[in-house]
């Protein structure tokens, strides 16, 4: 559900500083926010902070958030924030490789399924027609 930025409420969090955000606003700016915001039935972030602001930054006025229902146990919220953060891997540098010869191999396959790549088969398909090349056999 969508959910107004100035409604959430931010409390003590494990995370004493977000660190830089520019990948992920630029990621966001690209892609959208993949993943959703976690909060309270009371609005109160569970998860999510470092997209939370991050989001504030690109001035967006609401997020998509889902509402968990802790009924007030701060050790559940506690353990959902900490679960979130542990739990993350990042690539290593293979794998980061690995994305960038994809990405470059699909964008290639793009373009040429594109119109022009489709003008191109008409024309050769068109030529073949039309040729006046004799086939002989010997």
């Amino acid at each position: 559900m969508k959910v107004k930025i100035d409604d959430i409420h931010v409390k003590e969090r494990l995370r004493a500083q977000p660190g830089d955000l520019s990948v992920l606003k630029e990621s966001i700016k690209q892609v959208g926010l993949i993943q959703p915001l976690i909060i309270n039935e009371k609005n109160e972030l569970l998860c999510g902070h470092r997209r939370l602001l991050a989001c504030k930054e690109l001035n967006w006025d609401e997020v998509e958030a889902v509402v968990l229902e802790v009924n007030e146990d701060r050790v559940k919220q506690l353990e959902l924030e900490y679960h979130e953060n542990i739990a993350r891997q990042n690539l290593s540098s293979h794998e980061l490789e690995q994305f960038k010869k994809k990405k470059e191999e699909l964008l290639r396959a793009k373009k040429q399924t594109g119109f022009w790549h489709w003008l191109t088969k008409l024309w050769n398909w068109l030529r073949g027609l039309f040729s006046t090349k004799k086939i002989t056999f010997e």
